[in-house]
């Protein structure tokens, strides 16, 4: 459920479905990053441990955006 403060962030220019992806090998790290942005955000997102290891778009999301990013050392 979102927060109060969240709604009213989200305005009418504002997008509401979109994916985070993190990409790295501290796969801990990564997971705990995600828990915190779908808290805050309240979409929805998942790891991968190697930019190869993405599932590939469908025709189905291909209307959604997607935020990647990357955990590099």
């Amino acid at each position: 459920m979102r927060s109060k403060k969240m709604l009213k962030k989200a305005g009418t220019g504002s997008i509401p479905n979109a994916f985070i992806n993190i990409i790295g090998r501290n796969m801990l790290q990564n997971k705990l990053l995600l828990s915190f942005l779908k808290k805050q955000t309240g979409l929805k997102g998942t790891c991968f441990p190697t930019l190869e290891s993405i599932t590939p778009i469908d025709a189905n999301e291909s209307a959604i955006p997607r935020l990647i990013i990357l955990d590099c050392k």
